[in-house]
């Protein structure tokens, strides 16, 4: 099987773990919208996205190191080691970093504490058995966990949310809920308890697998900071309420940086054997495909956006609209970046990609700080658009001393995303019809190729069937 062949049925897997319930997800929007009030949607977005930078410093990552030492391993022996390390380490430090963050929340009275520690207990276990899935090549079980979770998220929501009335404590609920059983499925199907003696611990393979995995803390750490940051002032500045608002656009961008996500969790994989192999013309043709259909799909969700908007949210959400655009353009760069990441870390140069980081979440607070008063919510999705641009082109520009993946539609990318602006903010219907007909127009030409071999393939299956 080719590397590309490879790559598109690992991200299939993948993906269908999780597209068809956040479809569902998706679809139940208008009641999540009509049933719960801003305040509780901007309070439960608000710990979700604290515990999206405190679980890296819990784990310091050492998943990241497992599911990559475990690709390497040979024996069972290796294995156990491996495991155990990450296993214990996780459980150690996170225990000490846990009670520190309840101390605090204490002292400043965050009333909201009990349910961010549950939360980010839960993500912890998640995140552990997904990268075990992963080293261990059970990519069909990393699939079925992910659809687990995210079924049992929405079973209990709608249980708990029109059943019992429960607000904010059923998201919380439901997510740590089905977290903590998606997580023990794994473990239990993949026996991790054979794995686990803590007479393999081993100082020395400690630091080597964090060695791999500390520089991408500060990585993953300023993204949380990004989105953090735009939260907390927010909720600082203009309260809990206008974040019910920001979360609520931002679930449409989500869409294009979700899909993106199931691919780079099978091109991480991909990219490293073709590091090795020095196969940089797959590499171009990958990432040509990759931004033609992130494009496609992010002219779509703009000029499209209009239209369906009310279909999807509650008429007091309506007014978050005007984020989407905005946000989207920050998805698709914030994508690119992430595919351009992938190739460093194939060629095991980390480092960047935590430098650049920092810089980008850098440029998303002083912005964040310096309108949030003068231009409200509005400067949360600049900073955020901002930050992913300084990504995406000071990547691209470092990428060269591997492989050059710069293309003059980059810059014709860039402009449609202006011109699309303007048209999505004038206030002539005629404009934003045309402008969504031309968006369908571009996106199907740019896709041609793909399109035209997805439906090969399709004929060719129908065929082999009969």
């Amino acid at each position: 099987m080719s590397r590309s062949k490879e790559l598109v049925k690992n991200t299939a897997i993948i993906s269908i773990g999780k597209i068809s319930t956040q479809v569902i997800n998706f679809l139940l929007l208008p009641l999540y919208t009509a049933k719960l009030s801003t305040t509780d949607y901007g309070n439960f977005d608000f710990i979700t996205t604290i515990a999206a930078f405190a679980v890296p410093i819990l784990t310091m990552l050492m998943e990241e190191s497992m599911f990559r030492f475990l690709i390497d391993a040979k024996t069972e022996e290796e294995r156990s080691k491996i495991i155990t390390q990450a296993f214990l380490f996780s459980i150690i430090n996170g225990s000490l970093i846990t009670v520190i963050i309840y101390i605090f929340t204490t002292l400043i009275r965050y009333e909201q504490r009990g349910s961010l520690i549950l939360y980010m207990i839960s993500m912890v276990f998640i995140a552990l058995s997904n990268a075990l899935a992963r080293g261990t090549s059970h990519i069909t079980l990393y699939s079925l966990s992910n659809f687990l979770s995210s079924a049992l998220i929405i079973l209990f929501n709608l249980i708990l949310i029109l059943g019992f009335h429960m607000g904010f404590d059923a998201l919380v609920i439901s997510s740590v809920v089905a977290n903590i059983v998606a997580a023990m499925f794994v473990l239990i199907k993949l026996h991790v308890l054979r794995y686990l003696n803590p007479k393999n611990l081993d100082h020395r393979l400690i630091r080597t697998m964090l060695k791999y995995s500390v520089p991408l803390v500060p990585n993953t750490i300023s993204w949380a900071v990004i989105n953090a940051s735009d939260r907390l002032v927010i909720v600082g500045f203009l309260g809990a309420s206008q974040n019910g608002l920001y979360s609520v656009a931002y679930k449409f961008p989500n869409l294009i940086t979700n899909l993106n996500n199931y691919f780079n969790i099978a091109w991480r994989e991909a990219s490293a054997k073709m590091a090795r192999d020095r196969d940089f013309s797959e590499m171009r043709k990958i990432y040509t495909y990759t931004a033609n259909a992130l494009f496609a799909i992010t002219i779509l969700v703009s000029s499209l956006i209009q239209g369906i908007y009310p279909f999807f949210i509650n008429g007091n959400y309506q007014e978050s609209v005007v984020y989407v655009p905005i946000l989207a353009y920050s998805a698709f760069y914030l994508s690119l970046s992430g595919f351009y990441g992938g190739i460093f870390s194939a060629f095991k140069d980390t480092g960047i990609l935590g430098t650049t980081s920092f810089i980008a979440a850098g440029i998303n607070l002083a912005i964040d700080f310096l309108f949030i008063r003068k231009i409200g919510v509005y400067a949360a999705a600049i900073s955020t658009l901002a930050a992913s641009f300084f990504l995406y082109a000071y990547r691209l520009v470092k990428l060269r001393k591997y492989v050059s993946l710069f293309d003059k539609k980059d810059v014709i990318f860039g402009v449609y995303f202006c011109v699309q602006m303007i048209v999505f903010y004038n206030l002539s219907k005629i404009l934003h019809v045309l402008g969504a007909c031309i968006s369908i127009a571009v996106s199907i030409y740019l896709n041609k190729e793909m399109i035209v071999k997805i439906i090969h393939g399709i004929r060719n299956k129908i065929k082999n069937k009969h």
